[in-house]
Formats: C-alpha cells, sequence, structure tokens
C-alpha cells in the first residue's frame, strides 16, 4: 500500500460508497494490517513472567514480559501443528502447547519438545514463536501484524508525550469489553470524534457537561480538547481531589483530551479516568467495536466516584449512538447521494477522511 500519510488536510464530503464498497474494505484492511495498533496498557503486563491474549484483526496475539522486563508481541500460534497456545491472562514461567507440549520461553525462543529424537532435522534456533514488532511508550503497547514501512515514534510525534502526564500505567479498566456492530466500522468511529450530532443525539446529557471542542491536526491524527463544564470553585476542588499523577496543564486538568490516531483508534483522557475505543471491520456493514474504560489504581472515594459516573456516562452516550447504527446502515444502502457532505464541526471526521482518502487513493 505504501506508505501511510503523516499530513493531510479536511475533506469536504464523504463517498458514500466507501461505507458500502467492498474493494474499498479489502483496501482498508490491508491498510489496518501494515498500521502500528494499540494492543494494550503496560498495566496489562504488570511484572516480569506476566503474559495476556488478544485477538487483533481477527488475529491471536501473544503479549508477554519476560525476566528482564522486556515486552514482546508473537502471533499466538505454536510453531509445530499451529495450536492456540495460551488464553486469557496470567504469570507464567514459560508458555507451553496443550497439544503436543511444546514449551517457549517468555522471550519466544523453543526451550525444548517431547521426544526429540522423532524430529530428523528440528532447528531449535528456528522454531521460536513468530514474533510481531512491538512498542511501549507512555504506558501503552504498540504492535503491527506486519513490518511498517515507518516507524512508531515518528508516526506518533508528540502524542506520547502528550499522553506522559496521565500515567498510563497506573490505569486498571472497570471494564473492557467488545461488541458486534450493525454497521461499517467508519461509522462507529465518526460518532466518536463528530461533534456535529451531539446537541441532537445527546442532547440531555453531553451539551451540559462539556462545551464544543477545538481540535488541533497532528499529522495524520488529532486532538479534540472539550472544556468541562462546572463553576470554578467546584471545578479547582474536584481537579485538586481527582488529579494524580501529572504534573497537569490548566487544560490537561479541566479538559478531557479526545486523541484520534489513524485509523482507527480513540483515546479520552482526564486525569482520572481513560477510554480506550478500536474499531475494526467485519465487513462493510459490520465492525467490533473494542471498549475499555479504566480508572487510576488506588484512587480515593471521591475519585472513584467520579471516574464511575464518567464510565456511566460514558456508556449511556455509546448506547445513544448504537440505537441509530441500523438506521444509518439502512439509509446508506438505500441512498442515491453519491456523496455526504460534512459541517465545520464534523471537522475530526473531515481530517479523517482526508486522511483515508490519501492512503486509499481512487
Amino acid at each position: 500500500m505504501g506508505h501511510l500519510p503523516k499530513t493531510a488536510g479536511s475533506a469536504t464530503h464523504v463517498p458514500t460508497t466507501r461505507y458500502t464498497d467492498p474493494d474499498f474494505l479489502a483496501a482498508e484492511e490491508r491498510l489496518l494490517r501494515e498500521s502500528w495498533s494499540f494492543v494494550g496498557l503496560s498495566s496489562d503486563l504488570p511484572r516480569p513472567g506476566s503474559y495476556a491474549t488478544l485477538q487483533l484483526g481477527g488475529e491471536d496475539i501473544l503479549l508477554t514480559r519476560d525476566s528482564s522486563g522486556t515486552a514482546h508481541a508473537f502471533r499466538n500460534v505454536c510453531r509445530h501443528r499451529g495450536v492456540i497456545l495460551a488464553e486469557g491472562a496470567g504469570s507464567a514461567s514459560e508458555i507451553a502447547c496443550p497439544y503436543h507440549g511444546w514449551v517457549y520461553e517468555l522471550d519466544g525462543r523453543l526451550r525444548g519438545v517431547p521426544r526429540p529424537e522423532g524430529f530428523d532435522a528440528l532447528d531449535h534456533s528456528a522454531a521460536g514463536l513468530r514474533r510481531l514488532p512491538l512498542r511501549e511508550l507512555a504506558g501503552l503497547l504498540w504492535a503491527a501484524r506486519e513490518q511498517p514501512d515507518h516507524g512508531l515514534d515518528a508516526w506518533l510525534g508528540d502524542i506520547p508525550q502528550r499522553l506522559e502526564p496521565y500515567a498510563l500505567d497506573q490505569m486498571r479498566p472497570i471494564q473492557e469489553t467488545s461488541w458486534i456492530l450493525p454497521a461499517n466500522w467508519k461509522v462507529v468511529l465518526e460518532q466518536a470524534i463528530d461533534f456535529y450530532h451531539v446537541p441532537t443525539v445527546h442532547r440531555a446529557l453531553v451539551p451540559h457537561i462539556a462545551s464544543e471542542p477545538e481540535m488541533l491536526r497532528l499529522g495524520a491524527h488529532n486532538l479534540q480538547t472539550l472544556p468541562i463544564k462546572t463553576s470554578s470553585r467546584l471545578r479547582q476542588w474536584l481537579d485538586a481531589s481527582c488529579s494524580r499523577a501529572g504534573p497537569y496543564t490548566v487544560e490537561q486538568r479541566s479538559q478531557l483530551q479526545k486523541f484520534f490516531i489513524f485509523p482507527n483508534l480513540v483515546l479520552n483522557a482526564l486525569p482520572y479516568h481513560f477510554t480506550v475505543m478500536q474499531f475494526w471491520p467485519e465487513g462493510t456493514d459490520q465492525c467490533r467495536l473494542h471498549y475499555r474504560f479504566c480508572e487510576r489504581v488506588g484512587g480515593g472515594s471521591l475519585e472513584r466516584l467520579r471516574s464511575r459516573a464518567s464510565w456511566l456516562a460514558s456508556r449511556w452516550i455509546l448506547y445513544e449512538d448504537i440505537r441509530l447504527l441500523p438506521r444509518i446502515r439502512r439509509g446508506h444502502a438505500q441512498s442515491g447521494e453519491l456523496v455526504q457532505p460534512l459541517h465545520h464541526h464534523e471537522r475530526a471526521v473531515a481530517h479523517f477522511h482526508a486522511t483515508l482518502g490519501a492512503a486509499i487513493p481512487g
């Protein structure tokens, strides 16, 4: 597919076929394979000997932290007969295949096999787990299913530095789940970054707690900051009580920082909670949303209450968006409109589509 775009302009409209064309979907799936992807928090591997498993674009991935503290990512498949090796998460000194007993070190090397005399020419040094590129930055784990043609540092720019004050390695999930949703993956992503629909769909809640965001382009990515509405005296008291880690700027303490990281990741950051939303296609009219809402470990009762209230608000906002998806899907299938115009308040969506168009020309 070539180099992913580092900068992009802003689209004024979206072709409707982007949501319905199987050829465009195939190009998007190649793009996702070639991109760096969020695969977890550093806290998912809390100590040497930890492991965790996940699915990345439908492929089983194994994460480990070896005895030196280094994190690794592998295809979660035995090199002998292709069996899935591990499930869930936990601690282990080794990874053993449940089928024939091949044993791997946490750094991926093959430690041993039962009855080795039965293999005429097994090269142990070449039979370790299939390794994936992995980086650990700002409390986040990043991997790629194929060797990217761009480095993660250059691709993310200063986003890790912007996230550093939030000490994300101290965050733990209140809830982590995946949903299969009845819409093209881009529709669900757009709901997470589009402010134009908020006064209509979320009029009972969001306009009362957050103001219109400012948007900053960060190459292919963008950052929206949403001021949280409260009285100044209450705001200062709440922030003083719930802003551990840091140091934070005034804006970081009083505004939700919404990072969109191209092509399929949204991160919402406040000092007392952190939300991850990752969007994967499951066909042109269906997608998987992986959702993770986290709070900081060791918070007092006020901080926990505030993060739980934010979690409940997040779930309600998701519900209001998700219930519209069947109508959006049916409308796309029946629409006679070749293009869909974009409003100024959809500027984050416009930036995403401009970047997507630069990555998948034609």
